[in-house]
């Protein structure tokens, strides 16, 4: 997949054609029209400080995921995530595998594998990326669907040992509220009657990810709902992480982290805790491997990742972990 992520990034990139690097942008791929997995394209912004980034000279390039909603900050927005990583020596850039939360909403997890291999080919590949990055560290990070659509990627192909998701000297992951158990996700929105009108992730739409919705069915009345029971297939086995071989990650640090735990489970929690825990051990218990759990129980789910308290959390942890290698 890596010739398609090539193609996809080949537009737009000032700094690859003699000029000067370009220090914050936007691309679109359109190939990611083409592979299958739903008709909207891709695209991913970047931001960095220029000055300090001059001659390839920020070590760390963070690549976020947005989440379902897709969305990337404003590249002028000084209190955004990108501003913050720009701040501490990063080039930060938001990837975005679909462009609605209707289309991030169509496909089982691991049929999405190509949408991001994409585009963690093309943001790696990006002349105006490569002029601020030296391509020595590399972290991946995300919210909700981008902190689940990458590391099912991740689990279920080998995207990931390619040079693309690779910095040549350290790479790490630092993922908030993923999900990891589609049976466990199912459940949750169940029992706590999660409704299409008041649910940030309704149950309808966890289901209708790998079943189809029965035209009886109700969104906005839980007596009207199909038993969790009744979707289980192989693409909701494919998604569920946990109780699986964690030594097919070829990143070997790791933080995982739940939040919204203690807030109501439909409009600030939105998923299960249990299983990010869950899958953090199993990753934790694996030969070599490494991964820290962090619960940030009176964050919601929207801000996790965002808020003051967890906006530099993975920041943190990233500059720990190379610090505890020796590195800077």
């Amino acid at each position: 997949m890596g010739g398609a992520g090539g193609t996809g990034g080949a537009a737009g990139a000032a700094g690859g054609s003699g000029g000067a690097p370009v220090g914050a942008g936007m691309q679109t791929l359109p190939g990611c029209a083409n592979l299958g997995v739903g008709d909207e394209v891709c695209s991913y912004s970047w931001l960095y400080d220029t000055a300090a980034c001059a001659n390839r000279g920020c070590r760390k390039l963070v690549i976020y995921f947005s989440g379902g909603q897709e969305s990337c900050p404003a590249l002028d927005d000084a209190n955004s995530y990108l501003a913050y990583y720009k701040a501490r020596g990063y080039v930060a850039a938001c990837a975005m595998a679909f462009q609605t939360s209707n289309g991030s909403a169509q496909f089982p997890r691991n049929k999405e594998g190509p949408r991001f291999d994409m585009l963690v080919e093309a943001i790696t590949s990006d002349p105006n990326v490569r002029a601020g990055w030296s391509g020595e560290y590399l972290l991946f990070s995300g919210v909700s669907h981008g902190a689940s659509g990458p590391v099912v990627t991740m689990a279920t192909s080998t995207d990931d040992d390619q040079p693309a998701w690779q910095g040549t000297v350290y790479t790490a992951a630092c993922f908030n509220d993923g999900t990891y158990d589609a049976a466990a996700l199912l459940a949750f929105g169940f029992a706590n009657q999660c409704r299409d009108a008041t649910a940030v992730v309704p149950y309808s739409r966890n289901y209708g990810r790998y079943c189809t919705w029965p035209a009886a069915a109700n969104g906005n009345v839980a007596a009207t709902w199909p038993d969790p029971s009744t979707c289980a297939t192989a693409d909701s086995a494919a998604d569920t992480l946990v109780g699986g071989d964690v030594t097919r990650f070829a990143i070997h640090d790791w933080r995982l982290a739940e939040c919204g735990s203690a807030l109501d489970p439909c409009t600030r929690d939105v998923l299960p805790a249990p299983p990010i825990q869950t899958l953090c051990n199993q990753i934790g218990a694996a030969p070599g491997y490494r991964c820290d759990f962090a619960s940030f129980p009176d964050t919601g789910h929207i801000s996790c990742g965002i808020d003051a308290a967890t906006i530099g959390s993975c920041d943190a942890w990233f500059q720990a972990r190379l610090a505890a290698r020796g590195l800077n």
